[in-house]
């Protein structure tokens, strides 16, 4: 097939590249997993080694009981 301005091994190769990019571009989303609904907002972890196991870090805490606080029971 001639097309204006392209030969062959152009079409192929650009058809071969682009067919990769969809086939990584799939694989990366797939490890991301779905973010988590909290109280405070959402969350997203990243999958662990470990089967099941997410990794969620930077999660905000409380503020540390400070001056008068500091030695009373919560």
């Amino acid at each position: 097939m001639k097309i204006a301005g392209f030969q062959n091994g152009s079409i192929t190769a650009t058809c071969v590249a682009f067919a990769a990019t969809l086939v990584i571009a799939g694989g990366l989303r797939a490890g991301v997993p779905e973010p988590v609904k909290t109280d405070a907002g959402v969350l997203s972890g990243t999958s662990a080694a470990a089967p099941g196991v997410r990794v969620f870090k930077g999660v905000p805490f409380a503020a540390p009981p400070v001056g008068a606080l500091r030695w009373r029971a919560p």
